[in-house]
């Protein structure tokens, strides 16, 4: 039970932190929906999608690497000088990455957006994705001493200056306002990260050019496979907003980043706890088969009991949640959502079966699989929007989700193996998801009988989730609710 505490904990965690964060990415998502519309929130999204494609070249999955390195060597005496290695390749390379940026602005501009005119904004951003390298460094830090506090301190004030210089700047600058607050908001991220890494006196040592090269090429070993995967990721991204632009529009642009991003707002804290959790706690037991079966099996219990309920209420009501967090505009993405939604359901399973091949340092099955994944999604988006058009977008996530799992299991097969607790949750979850996907796409009944179905099946969810909870995790929420509220 201790595992399943320790996940509860993180989780929780997480869970506060995502929740502040919804409240302020709505707030930023409805300020860019109203003031600049969906065109608008395309720009948002392009841009997005290039700091996320440039991040992952400009930290070579060290940053990741490092959450490995620092939960496994901490508290050993060659600590001081693996962090201060750590921290130095981090602003390297990163540097390196905003010079490139600033070269190539003009280019980078032209092929965003079909024009020049927003090369100052791409030179802005990259600024922010310097600053975003280094802070992300220091989070992996306080991730791989397990500061959960720290993490969520830091992220809780990121994500709060964002939405208020979103605000202060579409409001007064409109479009060319956006690349400014994803700058500004970069910089609290960095200085808080900062702050509580140096607050945690942690042990500094400079090393001897011997120990720095050692150390070096252990962590671009590791984040070669995590740079990678990074960088397919976004070249896909990018690659697919590209194409979606000059065959739908922007306005498709916007709508595909919206749907996204819903679709990964709740699932985003079960997927962040896991990688809090499970990384640094597997680095621990690299070595043993049984143990990293167990962490796995563990993760994947918990994390497909709670993201179901989220999961088939995005599926229900999903038109309601684009109104209510953007505009009505946004409702011609509601079918690309319920695609997104069930590809970010396979994640649940996929994301600790990937962890496995991270910290074992199987760089090249994680490479392949990887591949399949992001690779597939985008062509298998081309096929499909040439077939079916608009209607197919999203679908290409959910198919090759499907194919990456297989691949999954195939590598893993020497490791993991379901528990029979494992099997009976995602088979019982799947049946809520096909469920309530069967009532609001399949047939068609009145609105009112849905909206009855709908909740007779979320309140059916949530019974099932509080026994599964109560007698395999001995976690009574009841009761433990009834406390806090100093209820008898």
């Amino acid at each position: 039970m201790e595992s399943y505490k320790s996940i509860i904990k993180s989780t929780s965690v997480i869970a506060f932190v995502q929740i502040f964060k919804i409240f302020f990415v709505f707030v930023q998502n409805k300020v860019l929906a109203i003031v600049v519309g969906t065109a608008g929130y395309g720009v948002y999204g392009l841009f997005y999608t290039f700091s996320t494609l440039v991040s992952s070249f400009s930290t070579l999955g060290i940053d990741q690497a490092g959450v490995r390195q620092v939960a496994k060597n901490s508290g050993t005496k060659n600590f001081g000088k693996i962090l201060w290695t750590f921290k130095t390749l981090l602003f390297i390379s990163s540097a390196i990455a905003f010079a490139i940026i600033c070269i190539f602005r003009n280019k980078i501009s032209f092929s965003l957006f079909g024009t020049t005119d927003f090369s100052i904004g791409v030179v802005i951003v990259g600024l922010a994705i310097f600053f975003n390298g280094i802070s992300q460094g220091y989070i992996s830090i306080l991730n791989g001493i397990q500061k959960l506090k720290y993490i969520a301190l830091s992220q809780i004030f990121g994500v709060a200056s964002s939405a208020i210089f979103a605000v202060i700047f579409i409001m007064l600058f409109k479009i060319k306002g956006i690349p400014y607050f994803i700058l500004l908001a970069s910089i609290v991220v960095f200085l808080f990260s900062i702050y509580y890494v140096y607050k945690s006196n942690l042990p500094r040592q400079k090393p001897d050019i011997i120990f720095f090269k050692k150390e070096t090429k252990t962590l671009l070993s590791i984040g070669a496979g995590l740079a990678y995967s990074a960088i397919i990721v976004s070249i896909s991204s990018y690659l697919s907003q590209i194409y979606i632009r000059k065959y739908f529009g922007l306005e498709w642009v916007g709508m595909y980043n919206a749907g996204n991003i819903l679709s990964n707002v709740y699932l985003g804290i079960i997927l962040t706890a896991m990688g809090v959790d499970l990384m640094p706690r597997l680095a621990k037991v690299v070595d043993s088969d049984e143990e990293t079966n167990k962490l796995v099996n563990y993760q994947i219990e918990f994390g497909v009991l709670l993201s179901t309920v989220g999961i088939i209420g995005v599926i229900a009501f999903a038109p309601q949640f684009l109104t209510l967090i953007y505009s009505s505009k946004f409702t011609p993405a509601t079918g690309i959502i319920k695609w997104q939604i069930m590809a970010a359901a396979l994640k649940i399973l996929s994301y600790p079966l990937g962890y496995i091949l991270v910290v074992r340092k199987k760089t090249i099955q994680y490479m392949i699989v990887q591949t399949s994944l992001w690779g597939g999604s985008y062509v298998l988006l081309v096929v499909l929007t040439k077939i079916f058009g608009v209607k197919a977008l999203g679908a290409d996530f959910f198919i090759a989700f499907i194919f990456y799992i297989i691949l999954m299991l195939f590598y893993n097969r020497k490791v993991f193996k379901p528990s029979p607790l494992c099997k009976k949750n995602l088979i019982v979850s799947w049946i809520f998801i096909l469920a309530v996907l069967f009532i609001n796409t399949i047939i068609n009944i009145p609105i009112v009988m849905r909206y009855i179905l709908n909740v007779f099946i979320i309140s059916l969810n949530l019974y099932w989730t509080n026994k599964y909870l109560k007698e395999y995790m001995k976690i009574d929420v009841i009761s433990t609710i009834r406390k806090r509220i100093n209820l008898k």
